[in-house]
C-alpha cells in the first residue's frame, strides 16, 4: 500500500487573490467572492478588477475558518509588529465600511 503523500502535488490549484468583493449569507451557508487585479497585457498600467472565484462554506466551515484565521493574524502580529498598526488599519476600514446584507 502506498504512503499518503505529506506535501500538496503538482496539480494542486493556487488561487492569488488581492480581496474580497463581497459576501452574502443564509442561516445554514455563506457565499463570497475572491478578486484580483490583473494588468492588461500591454503594459500600459490600467488594471481591471477580475472575479477570481466563489467560496461557499456551511456557516459552521465559516466560523471555524475565521476563528482560525484571526489566531494566525494573532501570530502574525506577535511575531511582526510592525504588521500590526496594517491590521489595526484594515480592522478599522472594516468598521466604516462594511455594508450588511
Amino acid at each position: 500500500m502506498a504512503e499518503p503523500a505529506k506535501f500538496p502535488g503538482p496539480t494542486t490549484q493556487t488561487l492569488f487573490a488581492d480581496g474580497v468583493a463581497n459576501f452574502s449569507h443564509s442561516t445554514e451557508f455563506a457565499k463570497f467572492y475572491f478578486f484580483r487585479m490583473d494588468p492588461d497585457f500591454f503594459g500600459s498600467g490600467a488594471v481591471s478588477g477580475q472575479i477570481a472565484a466563489q467560496v461557499i462554506l456551511p456557516m459552521t466551515s465559516l466560523f471555524q475558518s475565521v476563528a482560525f484565521l484571526n489566531a494566525a493574524i494573532e501570530d502574525i502580529c506577535i511575531k511582526s509588529p510592525d504588521l500590526k498598526a496594517k491590521w489595526a488599519e484594515a480592522q478599522k476600514f472594516q468598521k466604516e465600511n462594511f455594508k450588511t446584507t
